[in-house]
């Protein structure tokens, strides 16, 4: 893989790298990708929650049923959690 890193993130790289919290550069893009994982994660979790919320506001509209945004989106927490539990 040839792969290009601007001299900003070079420079980035090598300092981390030299500051003893990381054993060499590949050390530290494996930690920053690792991060960027969970990122990703995070940010899937949360449109989820979003599109599950979505989901019981428009399923209560329709039903004519107005429901606090906080009581909305414990259900889609609690929905989502289960989901996840049920993988």
């Amino acid at each position: 893989m040839d792969i290009s890193i601007s001299e900003e993130s070079q420079k980035r790289i090598r300092r981390k790298a030299k500051s003893n919290l990381y054993k060499s550069a590949d050390d530290v893009v494996t930690n920053a990708l690792d991060l960027l994982d969970l990122h990703d994660a995070e940010m899937a979790r949360e449109r989820a929650l979003i599109s599950e919320a979505k989901r019981i506001m428009a399923e209560n509209a329709a039903a004519g049923i107005l429901v606090p945004e906080s009581e909305v989106f414990d259900e889609a927490r609690r929905k989502c959690a289960e989901a996840i539990h049920a993988r």
